[in-house]
């Protein structure tokens, strides 16, 4: 069983923030001084090699963000219209400091507290909608929020997409 999670990142921030901590991986030496003992212990263990791709959403969406089970949530990361990567869930945290420290706040003050590591994170090119389409969407969502999908909707976009995602 699989979960899919739509995370729009379209702005001019999510572009920034993309660039800080998705498309250049954080070594975890470097965000050690944020994390407990074993929050270490487990990124250590699942990031042998020392780095680790990381992004946030904010306290808003508490809801969805605990829906992600660790290493059975697929992320898509939607910029226009495009799915542009993909990245499996290996561990969450809520940490503010740390948000801050990656991220800075948002432009009302607001930090993305909701933490989650990512691996298997590769570049994709796929038309939202098809996204959409596949998991029984409408084809004009937008993907406005970020937003968790169950299955059977989640196996049946991963099937037709994303078999090689673990």
């Amino acid at each position: 069983m699989a979960f899919l999670a739509l995370q729009p990142a379209s702005s001019k921030r999510a572009r920034e923030n993309e660039l800080k901590t998705l498309r250049i991986s954080k070594t975890i030496e470097e965000i050690k001084p944020y994390l407990t003992v074993e929050d270490m212990r487990l990124l250590r263990s699942e990031f042998p090699e020392g780095r680790v791709n990381i992004w946030g959403v904010k306290l808003e969406r508490a809801g969805q963000w605990g829906k992600m089970l660790n290493g059975q949530t697929l992320v898509l990361f939607k910029r226009g219209r495009r799915v542009i990567l993909r990245g499996v869930v290996v561990y969450k945290v809520m940490n503010e400091d740390l948000a801050l420290h990656l991220w800075g706040p948002d432009d009302d003050g607001k930090p993305w507290t909701l933490i989650y590591f990512l691996k298997n994170l590769k570049k994709v090119d796929i038309p939202a909608s098809e996204i959409s389409r596949a998991a029984g969407r409408s084809l004009e969502d937008n993907w406005q929020a970020f937003t968790v999908i169950f299955p059977p909707e989640a196996d049946r976009v991963i099937k037709e997409f994303f078999n090689d995602w673990q």
